[in-house]
């Protein structure tokens, strides 16, 4: 058993997403709270959108940005 009492979740939700933009360049966004979160993933005009909902505590954002890689093709 992982669990250590109370306050100690083995389990946890850590949104991020991987996207592929038209350069073939990769990057990462990476969103961690404390507190409850919402993702919500919503389409508009042909666009998609994230919106992350927190209500506070300490939070966590990183960016990892990729460079452009000839060898992929689109």
């Amino acid at each position: 058993m992982i669990d250590r009492g109370e306050g100690k979740q083995t389990y946890g939700y850590y949104p991020l997403y991987l996207m592929r933009e038209r350069k073939n360049v990769f990057h990462i966004n990476y969103f961690r709270s404390s507190n409850a979160m919402d993702v919500i993933k919503s389409t508009k005009n042909n666009k998609h959108y994230l919106t992350f909902k927190v209500i506070g505590g300490i939070v966590d954002l990183r960016f990892f940005l990729g460079e452009e890689s000839p060898e992929l093709t689109l």
